[in-house]
């Protein structure tokens, strides 16, 4: 982008820009925990489906319905504005100023102009009201100097006119000064952390608000949010909120958006950068055959360009990473998911066949003897991949403990290219190494949507060389 002219980027991550543009201090769930405890097993159904709604844009229907009943019960709040006992301002007028003529603001922005529609309205009907008010105690006291023949009399009435006006004028003209801000002080601002976590919490407001859940549902949600934590998935929730509530602070907001695998993005989370940056300049490049976090993200583009109308839609089939002989293989776990993507089509570019090597166990010296092999066809990137974070931990201990130069990769560590990188299979997404070696042993690939695209992330992550190790080609999905 520099090169075409294009200078001061704001270059960051969905998460800390949505902490950063809504300035709230959440400790985050680590998403790859939650992958990781799915690729696991175990009971993990309300976990998987409550995610998976939470990037739903059902749930933005939630919030949207969350907010319009705010909306409701502030729009109850306004009455009928006062200077003394002279009624300047009516209700109905404002309710209607804030729930239609500035409905395309935020709510506290509305609010906002509203204060100022009524402090200049009040500033001119409060002319109006001192001229009526002098007239009157003009002709008050004009009647009682010309109508009124006894002196004592005369001068009783005239005085209290007098000591009446001049009481009166000066504390209107106080009151008009503080009457806009006084009036405003019904409205009291929200929190957006308070507001969701009543949401999460709070049984009858939920029952009100997603009446479609039955009973089962709505408790299995409470219950997940008895505690206080807060994952990938609220963050959506939360910046739509802020969009709607507070609005988007101007040093957050972007024209142009361009998304990086966006198919980890889920759709509430693309309808709520949209809402909030209240534009569909939208660049979305991904591809579903990688989306590792699909229970709660994209698994397919049609609802995405129902969301960007505008958009075109392009699909790249072409890759210029991997040879064909590996892509050959890659496409062989492609046709297995569920979602029914193109097959890729490798450039020209042949290399080595792709080398299945039966093991019944992890073998530090022979992961050492095929790593030697790759390093004397004059590669230098060289990852050993595995399914899950406890088998490269394992597998990466083993080859310390049998002095194999390796390092174990963490997810904020830089890449030492002379030693064997052990990777866990969600974070070698986005890397690309000259040779991989992929093993499975007491983590198998199994048939599932999850596994599939951990399973072709792994082999597709390989340029030249791509080696399986492991009891069979089951192991790989790849019997047949």
């Amino acid at each position: 982008l520099p090169e075409l002219g294009v200078d001061k980027i704001c270059q960051t991550t969905f998460t800390d820009y949505v902490l950063s543009a809504t300035k709230l201090k959440l400790k985050l769930q680590n998403p790859n925990e939650q992958l990781e405890s799915l690729v696991a097993g175990g009971n993990q159904e309300p976990t998987a489906w409550i995610a998976e709604m939470k990037g739903s844009l059902y749930y933005r229907d939630v919030i949207e319905r969350y907010i319009q009943k705010l909306e409701q019960e502030i729009a109850e709040q306004f009455e009928d504005v006062y200077i003394e006992k002279y009624c300047i301002m009516r209700a109905s007028h404002l309710k209607k100023l804030f729930l239609y003529e500035f409905s395309y603001m935020p709510i506290e922005k509305r609010l906002a102009h509203i204060k100022k529609v009524l402090t200049s309205h009040v500033r001119q009907k409060k002319q109006v009201v001192l001229a009526t008010l002098h007239k009157k105690y003009d002709e008050a006291l004009g009647k009682a100097l010309n109508g009124i023949r006894d002196d004592e009399k005369r001068r009783r009435v005239v005085t209290k006119f007098i000591d009446e006006r001049d009481e009166r004028i000066p504390a209107i003209e106080k009151e008009t000064k503080t009457t806009a801000t006084a009036y405003m002080r019904r409205f009291t601002k929200h929190n957006i952390k308070t507001l969701y976590r009543t949401l999460l919490t709070d049984a009858e407001l939920l029952a009100e608000l997603a009446p479609e859940w039955h009973y089962l549902e709505q408790q299995q949600f409470l219950q997940a949010h008895r505690k206080e934590h807060w994952a990938l998935e609220d963050l959506a929730a939360l910046y739509y909120l802020q969009a709607r509530l507070k609005g988007i602070p101007d040093e957050w907001k972007m024209r142009v958006v361009f998304i990086d695998e966006v198919q980890d993005y889920s759709l509430f989370q693309l309808a709520a950068l949209k809402t909030g940056l209240d534009t569909d300049m939208f660049t979305m490049v991904g591809d579903l055959a990688q989306g590792i976090h699909s229970y709660r993200s994209l698994t397919a583009w049609e609802p995405v360009q129902s969301l960007f109308p505008r958009a075109s839609f392009r699909t790249l089939q072409k890759s210029y990473r991997t040879t064909i002989e590996i892509m050959e293989v890659a496409n062989q776990i492609l046709v297995q998911m569920s979602e029914q993507l193109p097959l890729v089509e490798p450039v020209v570019r042949h290399g080595n066949v792709p080398s299945f090597i039966q093991a019944d166990h992890f073998d530090a010296l022979k992961i050492k003897e095929i790593f030697e092999a790759i390093r004397q066809n004059g590669h230098r990137s060289i990852a050993l991949i595995c399914k899950t974070t406890a088998e490269a931990i394992t597998m990466y201990q083993t080859l310390k403990m049998s002095d194999i130069a390796s390092q174990l990769l963490t997810e904020n560590e830089s890449i030492n290219q002379e030693m064997l990188l052990v990777v866990p299979s969600h974070l070698a997404k986005g890397l690309e190494f000259d040779a991989v070696i992929v093993a499975a042993f007491d983590t198998p690939f199994y048939d599932t949507p999850i596994d599939r695209k951990l399973l072709y992330v792994a082999l597709t992550r390989a340029m030249h060389e791509l080696y399986l190790i492991g009891p069979s080609k089951n192991t790989f999905l790849l019997e047949n």
